[in-house]
């Protein structure tokens, strides 16, 4: 392979195309290789060095002397602020290794929302239905999405009850 930044796809065929190999049967399953539309397996290097492609007529193998780029989805918010599949671009947090968005001073009452990939063909909530919420006071609402098992992580602020008058 050339230097880094380049992309490659590749598929495995039995030589008439009538059977075909490619992203999903990379094993062991590599961070970065992900699979198009076609059935291809994708990867980018973000350094130059030589690939290999091992196939044992069910599986194939990728190793690499480059280290291959991890690509981060998009992610959005929908639901807050309205129903369009790219409402609210979240942002990649780089140390937590989450997609993230905070919104700052939302008002008190019932919520929901799905992350999207800014399709609906793809989004993401509560057990497939939208996530639900209700914020019994005004204030900033966390919304944290895992991109590589579709975890959510809602953070609300803290209800502080009242102090009895004396």
């Amino acid at each position: 392979a050339g230097g880094g930044g380049e992309e490659y796809q590749f598929k495995v065929t039995d030589g008439t195309w009538g059977k075909s190999w490619g992203g999903a049967d990379v094993s062991p399953a590599i961070e970065g290789v992900t699979t198009n539309g076609d059935g291809n397996a994708v990867f980018t290097l973000s350094t130059g060095g030589d690939v290999t492609v091992t196939f044992d007529g069910t599986n194939i193998q990728l190793t690499t002397t480059g280290e291959i780029k991890v690509a981060i989805p998009d992610r959005y918010i929908a639901g807050i602020g309205g129903w369009s599949e790219k409402q609210v671009k979240m942002t990649y947090n780089e140390v937590s290794k989450l997609h993230e968005h905070t919104f700052a001073a939302l008002a008190a009452g019932d919520y929901e929302f799905k992350i999207t990939d800014g399709t609906w063909t793809n989004s993401w909530g509560k057990d497939g239905q939208n996530y639900p919420f209700n914020l019994p006071a005004a204030g900033d609402v966390t919304i944290k999405y895992n991109w590589k098992d579709n975890s959510i992580e809602l953070i609300l602020p803290e209800v502080t009850e009242p102090e009895p008058e004396p």
